[in-house]
């Protein structure tokens, strides 16, 4: 079942399955494992004792998403629920997998140009980032997606957006487990409207959706901070601190007031409850109101000119303090501490910072 209570079709086939029990037995319990599989728990009874009884939906018919972790890892290219160091480079992506566990056991994909807009996501929903830009055409008036996909090693092109548009919200909107191309579009004027538009996975017919949020001069900000797997349209306001973000899961207003227009905003589930949280990087302090909470959270960390690659290094599902400088990753893991790692140049564009403004 998915957060919004409707069935999803990639379990068993269209959403459904089930065994028969003993008129002794019960079940009474149910859980989803970070693999995508369904644990039954309950007891069984028999000649008046009572003993416990586990059983596990392994999804065989399941084709897509199978394995992917319970929420999408930010530049996870081999799947393993951990965040991988990445970079790019004039059109090359340098990726060094964690699972590997082997700093010399890089490599490197020839995709797109120096001047592309970073995409990485699951778009074919296998668990593991793709990898994927966002170019304006040589005369500047269309946008396109370049997506190389994981599961098949399949290119896909997908013309979507405009000059000016901002691609760094593409995600799941749809709920389906894969990620949908997407873009913000800011108002035309001071005082006009902005709005997100995606691409549904779920709705291949459908040419786009359009969720008007925001006006003229916000920032499209990049998350899922109501924990319903599916992104939600936010913004953070320039010209007086306000974040406001539309949730998916109930299509109500949440705001609040932290950080200045020359912060960069980080996105990330800081806390591990499910929910990204509101964060911001000033001169080596970040600053994260935790959702869990509703507590702010400081730590010093990092340099004014460090770049920001929070993610989760450790795998723990809670999003790493993390920067970037000269070629050196500075880790705070939340699991396994402390950790400096050198892959990349200076001048590289560590993947992990694609949604960072």
């Amino acid at each position: 079942m998915r957060a919004d209570g409707s069935p999803d079709p990639t379990f068993s086939g269209d959403g459904f399955n089930g065994f028969p029990l003993p008129a002794s037995h019960s079940a009474n319990s149910v859980a989803l494992q970070p693999n995508g599989k369904v644990l039954i728990g309950g007891s069984v009874g028999t000649s008046g004792s009572q003993d416990f009884i586990l059983a596990r939906f392994e999804n065989s018919v399941c084709t897509v998403n199978c394995f992917a972790p319970s929420r999408e890892k930010i530049a996870d290219f081999d799947g393993d629920g951990k965040t991988d160091l990445s970079v790019f480079r004039n059109g090359t992506w340098f990726i060094n997998p964690s699972s590997a566990n082997n700093p010399n056991s890089f490599y490197g994909v020839q995709f797109g140009l120096a001047t592309d807009k970073l995409t990485p996501a699951d778009f074919d929903g296998d668990g593991k980032t793709d990898i994927a830009v966002w170019r304006e055409n040589v005369n500047g008036t269309f946008g396109y997606f370049y997506i190389l996909q994981s599961l098949t090693n399949t290119f896909r092109a997908a013309q979507f957006g405009q000059t000016g548009d901002d691609p760094r919200v593409v995600g799941d909107w749809d709920g389906d487990g894969l990620a949908d191309p997407a873009f913000y579009r800011n108002g035309a004027s001071p005082g006009a409207p902005s709005a997100f538009f995606y691409r549904p996975s779920t709705q291949p017919s459908v040419d786009f959706v359009k969720v008007n949020w925001g006006t003229a001069g916000d920032q499209a900000v990049h998350g899922d901070f109501d924990g319903d797997r599916r992104m939600d349209a936010a913004v953070f306001r320039p010209s007086d601190g306000f974040w406001h973000v539309l949730n998916s899961s109930n299509n109500q207003l949440r705001s609040a007031r932290w950080g200045f227009a020359s912060d960069q905003r980080v996105t990330g589930d800081f806390d591990g409850d499910g929910r990204d949280d509101f964060a911001f990087y000033r001169d080596g302090l970040w600053a994260i109101i935790e959702s869990s909470n509703n507590q702010p959270r400081y730590v010093n960390w990092g340099l004014s000119s460090d770049r920001v690659v929070a993610g989760d290094y450790d795998g723990d599902g809670k999003t790493d303090i993390a920067v970037y400088r000269d070629g050196i990753w500075y880790l705070l893991r939340s699991q396994q501490g402390f950790a400096a790692a050198h892959f990349g140049l200076a001048n590289d564009r560590p993947i992990p910072a694609a949604f960072v403004p």
